[in-house]
């Protein structure tokens, strides 16, 4: 083949592989027989050692079977087995009750205890059509077997290591009596990921990676989601992982390389999980960003804290006539209007430190620096609180002192800080 045109999709192929499949580890050689430079050694490690649980065997669905499925079934079956037995035996979701109700439901000519084998072709085609219009109970979907949201979580940050990524399982669902269900995983960030949406597919964990355009997911992750209302700009990378497993993968075209978007209950359940996506990034982004925020301010203060300390110093010395303005000294340390005694003292403190040399610029910016640390490890606490009382139910705490009684407040280290009540 020619490897310079298709070698990109080659390891596309092989890395969305390894995305849906963490638990298993593959290499890929490829020697170039004239240019050494060509040639490509790959290997794709093993991450997980969860595998998918194996699909088990179970009877059709009523819902989805058809008139050359139900002739297979009848052939298949022994010819003197009665309908009754033959729709509790060979089909899933269908009790004997059940079973009595639908016969009763086919009219006069079927009988309980008729045999299969006596049944005509336009029987079997009335029987067909009841099973597509009456009601049955869902399937298990024990016949599938999704990667998980373990493994693709674990399959995305070990391909494309992103900076954040949230995961979503739909529950089983049904579409024309055929179970199906939808994982999904949306990231930001990432080494090889391009700015704007980057859709990534996959049927009973095959990538697919032709047709795009007109796929379910694409039409969905470029129209139908507002990622702004989960705070992500369209400049940032995003990836959006779509899995689709199911008994029947409802492809268009013969190429059988994208699921079309007029499926309503896959088009629903791909809509939904991608939005619950969305909502768990939101709050990580909101987590994220509120981190920044205080991370900055606290960066903004300790940027200006020199030039504080220098302004204060200069204060001091014009307030006690060492400097500058020697009037401005000279006036009453205590007007009339402070009448806090506990203030006019602190004042008195503090002129006193500045005469005796004891407030130079070293001292002013080291208590600067610790206020603004204290500040800063509050509004953490604060913050840390909040997010945690938003996130689930708390239990209470009781800490119990060894002597006395136990002092309320912030006690803090590197590590955590506490916020006692008493």
């Amino acid at each position: 083949g020619n490897w310079t045109n298709y070698r990109s999709k080659i390891i596309n192929y092989l890395r969305q592989l390894a995305v849906i499949t963490p638990y298993a580890n593959f290499e890929f050689s490829f020697k170039s027989s004239g240019d050494d430079r060509r040639s490509v050694e790959m290997e794709f490690a093993r991450r997980s050692d969860k595998c998918p649980p194996p699909p088990k065997e179970v009877r059709h669905h009523p819902s989805s079977v058809d008139n050359l499925v139900m002739e297979s079934l009848i052939a298949n079956s022994r010819p003197n087995l009665t309908l009754q037995k033959f729709l509790t035996t060979k089909l899933s979701c269908i009790t004997t009750k059940l079973a009595t109700r639908l016969i009763e439901e086919l009219g006069p000519k079927f009988e309980y205890d008729c045999h299969v084998g006596d049944l005509t072709k336009k029987q079997i085609q009335q029987l067909t059509s009841l099973m597509r219009e009456a009601k049955f109970p869902k399937p298990s979907g024990s016949c599938l077997s999704p990667a998980g949201e373990y493994n693709l979580r674990l399959g995305i940050l070990k391909e494309l290591k992103p900076d954040v990524v949230s995961t979503y399982s739909e529950k089983v669902s049904i579409h024309e009596g055929h179970p199906f269900i939808v994982e999904a995983a949306v990231s930001l960030g990432g080494d090889i990921a391009k700015p704007g949406i980057n859709v990534h597919r996959y049927a009973n964990r095959i990538p697919l990676l032709f047709e795009q355009g007109n796929d379910i997911t694409t039409q969905i992750a470029n129209k139908k989601i507002r990622w702004a209302s989960y705070k992500i700009k369209s400049t940032d990378k995003v990836g959006v992982f779509v899995s689709i497993v199911s008994t029947k993968i409802p492809f268009k075209g013969t190429s059988k390389e994208y699921i079309g978007d007029d499926n309503g209950p896959l088009h629903a359940a791909v809509k939904h999980a991608l939005s619950q996506c969305g909502v768990q990034l939101r709050k990580e982004l909101v987590k994220k960003n509120a981190l920044k925020d205080q991370a900055d301010r606290k960066k903004a203060l300790t940027k200006y804290i020199p030039d504080v300390g220098r302004a204060l110093v200069q204060a001091l010395k014009s307030m006690s006539g060492e400097g500058g303005n020697a009037a401005f000294g000279s006036r009453p340390r205590h007007p009339e209007f402070i009448k806090d005694s506990a203030l006019r003292e602190a004042g008195d403190e503090i002129m006193r430190k500045e005469q005796e040399g004891e407030l130079t610029l070293k001292v002013l910016t080291s208590k600067l620096a610790g206020h603004v640390q204290r500040i800063d490890k509050a509004l953490a606490l604060e913050f840390a609180t909040e997010q945690g009382r938003n996130s689930k139910k708390l239990d209470a705490l009781y800490i119990c002192p060894f002597r006395g009684k136990l002092a309320k407040g912030v006690t803090s280290c590197d590590a955590f800080s506490f916020k006692l009540w008493a």
